[in-house]
Parts: structure tokens; C-alpha cells; sequence
């Protein structure tokens, strides 16, 4: 629609050449890419931000921890730590900085978003992919 759009307002001005309607349309549908790419950067921030709030509340390095755990791949659990990286979405949490999960979560198709009470009494809504949502309540149960 945004395009018929555009097209009607550069045909609706005056002559135009074809190449000068493509050029116009293929600039404004660049711009919607480049948009779309820099909201798509904000998406793995939260779960950075929550890691960095995790290793200064417990004194840890999420890095070294990894290392010394001999963690690979996108996905790793174990009695303490709960890790999963789908597409853009990271949700990484040490069990020891989770007091509580709400039981409720709010879900679409692919989305999940649960709170977390954390130890040092904030909330944390964390979102993440369906499976990872399920899978981090089983892991804390």
C-alpha cells in the first residue's frame, strides 16, 4: 500500500521517467529496510542488559562462567544457569538471582514474555521465544 502510495504521488506531480519512479520507490523501500534493521538491533539488547544486571548483583563473569562450564552453542542449562539464544532474542539467567517466575505469561505465535522477580527485588520482564519461555519454567521448577 505504502508503495502504490508513493508511486501515485510521483506520477501525480508531473512527467517522470521510469527510471526516476524505480530510483524513487527503491529509496523509500531501502529506508523502510534500514528502519527495520536498526529496531531488530534492540531486540538482543534486553538480554545483554540482563546479563550485565546479573553479573553485578552476584559478582560473576557470564563470560568466565561459560568458559569454565565448557558451554558451546546457543542453548545451555545446567543446575545453575539457563541460556538460550533463539534468532533475536536472548534470555540468559543464573538460578540463584531468580527469587520467583509469574506463573502468567503473556504469548502471541512466536513470543513469550514472563516476570521475574529477582533476589534483589526487582522485576524483570524477560521476552523469548515460545520454547525458551517453557523451557526456562520447567528448568526453574
Amino acid at each position: 500500500m505504502f508503495f502504490v502510495s508513493v508511486t501515485a504521488l510521483i506520477l501525480g506531480g508531473g512527467s517522470y521517467t521510469l527510471l526516476d519512479l524505480f530510483t524513487t520507490v527503491g529509496f523509500f523501500s531501502l529506508l523502510i529496510f534500514l528502519n527495520f534493521c536498526f529496531i531488530g538491533m534492540f531486540a538482543p539488547l534486553w538480554g545483554i542488559v540482563l546479563i550485565n544486571k546479573q553479573e553485578s548483583a552476584l559478582g560473576f563473569n557470564f563470560n568466565d562462567e561459560m568458559k569454565k562450564r565448557k558451554a558451546s552453542g546457543h542453548d545451555f542449562v545446567d543446575e545453575d544457569y539457563f541460556v538460550s539464544v533463539k534468532s533475536d532474542r536472548i534470555v540468559m539467567l543464573r538460578r540463584d538471582y531468580i527469587e520467583r517466575l509469574e506463573d502468567v505469561r503473556e504469548e502471541n505465535r512466536v513470543l513469550s514474555r514472563i516476570t521475574v522477580m529477582s533476589t534483589t527485588g526487582k522485576k524483570h520482564k524477560i521476552t523469548g521465544h515460545v520454547e525458551s519461555i517453557e523451557a526456562l519454567q520447567a528448568w526453574f521448577n
